[in-house]
């Protein structure tokens, strides 16, 4: 297992070349003391030029598991390609030439015709035995009806007339959109010296020189501008040349003739936008009229946008996978229409005006806009987005159920890394065992999902004892033998926790080094109704996978082994058990710490299935994940009594994961705690309202008192004899005028308001300032009765009480030039408020 291991880590650490082509794979150096069998599965292997110590990405079974998953979907923006190309119309050895939108969509109906010997084909896959054509009974007739159907649903198209004037849309959409002004070709400024060097040589051609100068210019201005950032300099791409795809031939081919000299990089200009391309996986399970449905769907909903479309469902080939049902469309977003007067597409048609080219039929594109926000402005919309959510809609509808899962694979908690398009030339190399870039990068992100599952499982299970030790010791006490039995099943359990992982982590690095020999096996040894174009050098690398096979056999835990590792697995689980056991019982719970929790589901939905046991820890994963977001939701999880439910409003995936691991010890642990949680939120709630309450009450309580000792510190008592002046009687004014000297206005006579009267009697409110000293002694005079007659006439009748005096007592008016102001109340320093 070890040589295993370590054969897996170097074909890790290797680089895959940038070509394709065979025998460009590293081969590891050969070993001291290698065995026998070692060194010829190597000789091999090195015969037919792969590295079987490679993962490959085409893997048995699917990655995603459950009823719901997140599908397939992908759109692209198409445009019209260029390549270097010389005058007489050949394409640089380093580029292929692009499919063109008529020869693509030439692909999408031959795809999706279905002939009888490919109809026969798919009759043979589906019953899956050896000799079935010599048992085979088909009434042509009825097969030829039963073929026609199912090409009547393979193509659907809102484009009226026949396939070559559908064909005719996408060619005239290609050819109508703007060309680039030109094309470019880069270089990386970690070669300014190289390109300077050979740029002195006085054959090198004068475009090379003008490159170098540019590289060289380029170089300055990035290490000028890392500079002023404070930024270490990095290299990169920059644009040496703005080339034709004539001339980029001619460069190219000149690069060519000397190897050593790094070549540049192609740029293509910027064109414009032709149409899209969609590609929508289908339900394996699908029966025809569902995908016929699926497909008439998709293409109603862009028609009725306004989009022009061509949709065909592929079906697998002998090749490939059988559950490869697949939709293509290809989708033009502007509405179009053809005129018969012309013999054109209305967005074709050019005429002159104002001395310019103008086309007066061509419709505007379809376009996406958001509801308007506060400003009234409506932001543009994901357009491959917005498609995919309908896409998946659409297929949940015709299936019935929630097929597929809306939003990306970190949305809906799953823990898996998004693959690359391989296509059809990638993939027909990696199924003969050729290592490339794009299936190298998928091998690698499929190995290192299975072993980060490895690691979250063992993780949450450590996660799940050191919990249970939480409740355990604080229960136990200073119990020795109880505290001894709880460490030894602390023990036990990591050690089980730890031999689990180990035997996971094996069967990934098994599967991985397997993996690449087992796709050539299938490819060259395929199955009922499968076929494979023979090649050249079959035999032998088919006798270098079994080779390999053998090998990786020889260093692979044998099934022996794997049987004796799950004795000991059950070994440590009964003492795991034991260990528990006198826990419980210490703890006198009989090993229930606390009534379970049952979860009662509010749906009609039947029992949930149970997942592969490879994927059942992802989905515990997407439990957790839900749990930790939402659990503390008392609008989304409802605890009554010992039970638990989801509200009315919540996704139907979560209440499977609910049916699914909601009794489990883990989740009974978390919802236990939760339960608890809200209940000493509950009560510290309470407590909370119940000492507000109390707080007011005293507030209350202190606020009537202080007005009360306010009341009582406001009622001043004062004695003041009045002036003598005050009780004399008014004098009687005659209603004439008095005369006034000549020249003069009359002058009113001005009459002295009625002063105050202050009376011992009267209550002045708590504003008024109290003088704290004693006041002077009252000077007592023996009065006239008569006068004394006339002051008790003129003193107020005593005003009524007030809890909270706003102004002065009625009668009493402000300071007059007479009266005597009262004492005022010393203020200490700095109080001059």
């Amino acid at each position: 297992m070890r040589a295993l291991l370590a054969r897996q880590a170097q074909a890790d650490r290797d680089l895959v070349g940038a070509s394709y082509r065979r025998g460009g794979n590293h081969q590891p150096e050969a070993e001291p003391g290698q065995s026998p069998a070692r060194r010829n599965a190597d000789a091999l292997a090195a015969a037919v030029g792969i590295d079987f110590h490679r993962p490959s990405p085409i893997r048995r079974g699917s990655r995603q598991t459950g009823g719901g998953r997140v599908p397939h979907f992908d759109m692209k923006p198409m445009g019209m390609a260029h390549v270097p190309t010389s005058g007489d119309g050949k394409v640089h050895h380093r580029f292929k030439a692009k499919v063109t939108e008529g020869e693509h969509f030439d692909y999408l109906r031959d795809g999706a015709k279905v002939t009888i010997i490919s109809h026969l084909d798919y009759i043979r896959r589906d019953q899956a035995v050896a000799n079935l054509a010599e048992d085979l009974v088909i009434d042509m007739i009825d097969e030829q009806v039963i073929r026609g159907g199912m090409n009547a649903r393979a193509i659907v198209s809102n484009i009226a007339g026949s396939p070559e004037r559908q064909r005719s849309l996408f060619v005239a959409a290609e050819q109508s959109e703007s060309q680039p002004r030109g094309h470019q070709l880069t270089a990386s400024t970690a070669d300014v010296k190289t390109y300077h060097r050979v740029a002195g040589f006085a054959t090198s051609p004068p475009w090379l020189r003008d490159m170098s100068r540019r590289l060289k210019a380029a170089r300055r201005e990035a290490e000028a501008e890392a500079a002023a950032k404070g930024r270490p300099f990095k290299d990169r791409q920059v644009v040496v040349a703005d080339v034709t795809p004539e001339q980029a031939f001619d460069r190219l081919t000149w690069f060519d003739k000397h190897p050593g000299f790094p070549a540049p990089r192609w740029r293509q200009g910027r064109t414009g936008r032709s149409h899209y391309r969609f590609v929508q996986e289908l339900p394996a399970d699908a029966k025809p009229e569902q995908q016929g449905q699926i497909l008439r769907n998709i293409v109603a909903m862009l028609a009725a946008d306004g989009w022009m479309a061509v949709g065909v469902i592929h079906q697998p080939d002998q090749h490939g996978d059988k559950r490869n049902f697949h939709i293509h469309v290809d989708a033009y977003d502007r509405p179009a229409k053809w005129m018969d007067k012309e013999g054109k597409w209305d967005f074709e048609v050019v005429k002159r005006k104002n001395g310019k080219n103008t086309r007066p039929y061509r419709q505007n594109k379809v376009s996406y806009r958001a509801e308007p926000d506060a400003n009234g402005k409506r932001a543009k919309v994901d357009t491959a987005e917005l498609m995919r959510g309908r896409v998946i809609d659409i297929v949940n509808a015709v299936m019935g159920e929630e097929r597929y899962l809306h939003g990306t694979y970190e949305e809906n908690g799953i823990a898996l890394t998004p693959l690359e398009h391989m296509g059809n030339r990638a993939t027909g190399h990696e199924r003969r065992g050729v290592a490339t870039e794009v299936g190298t990068r998928n091998a690698r992100r499929i190995v290192h999902d299975e072993l980060s599952a490895c690691d979250r499982k063992a993780a949450a299970a450590t996660d799940v004892l050191a919990r249970d030790m939480a409740l355990i010791l604080p229960s136990i006490g200073d119990q020795p033998d109880a505290v001894a039995a709880a460490r030894r099943y602390e023990r036990l359990s990591r050690r089980l926790i730890q031999r689990r992982h180990d035997m996971d982590v094996a069967d990934v690095v098994v599967a991985a080094s397997r993996s690449r020999a087992e796709a050539v096996i299938a490819t060259l040894e395929p199955g009922p109704g499968r076929r494979t174009k023979p090649r050249a050098g079959d035999g032998a690398l088919l006798e270098a996978a079994h080779a390999h096979l053998d090998w990786v056999a020889q260093h692979s835990p044998s099934d022996k082994e794997r049987a004796a590792e799950r004795q000991r697995l059950a070994r440590i689980e009964a003492q795991v058990g034991a260990a528990w056991d006198e826990v419980a019982a210490a703890i006198a719970t009989k090993g229930q710490r606390t009534p379970a929790i049952t979860y009662v589901s509010s749906r009609t939905a039947p029992a949930a299935t149970r997942h592969h046991p490879d994927y059942e820890e992802q989905v515990r994963g997407r439990f957790r994940k839900w749990l930790t977001r939402h659990g503390r939701d008392e609008g989304r999880l409802v605890f009554v009594g010992d039970t638990v439910s989801l509200a009315p409003d919540q996704p139907k995936a979560i209440d499977r994961l609910m049916r699914l691991f909601a009794g489990e010890e883990e989740f009974q642990n978390w919802l236990i705690g939760e339960r608890e949680r809200r209940a000493d939120q509950a009560a510290a709630d309470a407590k909370r309202q119940r000492d507000k309450q109390a707080a007011l009450q005293r507030a209350e309580a202190a606020r009537r008192k202080q007005q009360a000792a306010k009341a009582e510190a406001g009622k001043v008592v004062r004695t003041i004899a009045p002036p003598e002046n005050r009780a004399r009687p008014a004098p009687v004014v005659a209603d004439m005028p008095a005369a006034q000297p000549r020249g003069r206005p009359p002058v009113p006579e001005r009459k002295s308001p009625p002063k105050p009267v202050f009376s011992a009697s009267v209550d002045y409110p708590a504003t008024q300032p109290v003088n704290r000293q004693p006041p002077d002694p009252p000077v007592v005079t023996k009065a006239d009765p008569q006068q004394e007659e006339e002051r008790k006439r003129q003193v107020p009748p005593r005003p009524a009480l007030r809890d909270r005096p706003n102004g002065p007592p009625p009668g009493i008016r402000s300071k007059g030039p007479d009266d005597v102001a009262p004492p005022q109340r010393p203020m200490d320093r700095g109080s001059e408020r």
